[in-house]
């Protein structure tokens, strides 16, 4: 998104200096529409990506959670632990 961002100043900059030929012109009011797209579908899927990595933050926490309960209770304790160790590295 920040090339995007980048590139619509620049052709934002073009079209104010009107320097171009009506073609150019054209082309660079063109290309901006799909640049401003891009941009709004992108901010779209940053906001499902972030909801998606929150939801996966909460369970693995809860996984944790319950392997160290079990730890905590002694059953099969090395055992996991190598799923502890495991986990946090995953």
């Amino acid at each position: 998104n920040l090339f995007n961002r980048y590139e619509v100043r620049q052709l934002e900059d073009f079209l104010e200096a009107g320097q171009g030929t009506v073609k150019d012109t054209s082309e660079a009011r063109d290309r901006k529409s799909d640049i401003l797209a891009a941009i709004k579908d992108n901010d779209k899927e940053l906001v499902r990506f972030k909801a998606e990595i929150v939801a996966n933050e909460e369970e693995r926490s809860k996984e944790q959670a319950r392997i160290d309960r079990l730890i905590n209770t002694n059953q099969n304790v090395a055992f996991l632990n190598l799923m502890s160790t495991f986990r946090l590295q995953a």
